[in-house]
């Protein structure tokens, strides 16, 4: 379990914003923001 997970269930269990913002802060450092949690940012979605 990778620490983007450990803080993803500690936000699960305990619904503190904190971490939340932590595990987005973490995932956004991995490089590997393609998650639905994350929002939508950029010009990644196409609409026609």
């Amino acid at each position: 379990m990778n620490n983007y997970e450990k803080v993803w269930n500690l936000f699960k269990k305990t619904g503190d914003i904190r971490y939340f913002l932590l595990a987005k802060s973490i995932k956004e450092s991995e490089g590997s923001v393609d998650n639905e949690d994350s929002g939508r940012e950029g010009t990644s979605s196409k609409r026609d």
